[in-house]
C-alpha cells in the first residue's frame, strides 16, 4: 500500500519482493509453454517422389542420378543436412551416396535433391533393364529439430 513521505507526498506503489518472483515465474512458465507448443506443431518432412535414372558413362564407368522430392509441412524452412541412401542394382549392394551440400526445402512447399552415383564397375550387361534400390535416409533440420527421413525407392533402369 501507498503511505507518506517525510514531506508528506505519497509514496509511489512498489510490488513486493515475493509478488515479483511470482510474475518472474509465470512469464517464464508461459514462455516455456510456447515453446514447447511450437516445437510439438513440427511436422515430419517426407520424401513425396523419387525416381532414379542412368545418366551415361564417366571414365567408363555408369553414373545414376537418384532425384527426391522433399515436402516440408511446416511453417519454417527445412535444410537437408546429411544423411545417407545405399544403392543395390539386382539386389547387389554397390555403395552409397550421400546428399552433398545443404538443400532448402521451403516452409509448405517441396524441394528436388539430387544424388548422384558412379558406379565403380558394372557387373551387368548393358543395353538391359536393371534392378535398382535406393535404401537409406536423409536429415532434414526445421528449426532445432532434425528429422530422420526415410527413403526407399526400387526402379527399373535401362543402361
Amino acid at each position: 500500500m501507498a503511505g507518506t513521505n517525510a514531506g508528506g507526498e505519497a509514496d509511489a506503489p512498489t510490488f513486493s519482493l515475493s509478488r515479483k518472483k511470482t510474475v518472474v515465474l509465470l512469464l517464464a512458465i508461459v514462455l516455456i509453454a510456447s515453446s514447447l507448443l511450437f516445437i510439438s506443431s513440427f511436422r515430419e518432412p517426407e520424401v513425396t517422389e523419387a525416381s532414379i535414372s542412368f545418366l551415361g558413362f564417366e571414365g567408363g564407368n555408369p553414373v545414376f542420378l537418384v532425384e527426391l522430392t522433399m515436402h516440408n509441412p511446416n511453417m519454417v524452412g527445412g535444410t537437408l543436412v546429411g544423411g545417407e541412401v545405399n544403392l543395390y542394382v539386382e539386389g547387389m549392394y554397390v555403395g552409397v551416396v550421400s546428399p552433398s551440400g545443404e538443400t532448402y526445402v521451403p516452409p509448405g512447399s517441396e524441394a528436388v535433391v539430387p544424388l548422384r552415383f558412379v558406379l565403380a564397375h558394372l557387373p551387368f550387361v548393358t543395353g538391359n533393364p536393371v534392378e535398382v534400390r535406393a535404401l537409406g535416409a536423409v536429415d532434414v533440420k526445421v528449426g532445432i529439430l532434425t528429422f530422420h527421413v526415410p527413403v526407399d525407392r526400387t526402379e527399373e533402369v535401362y543402361i
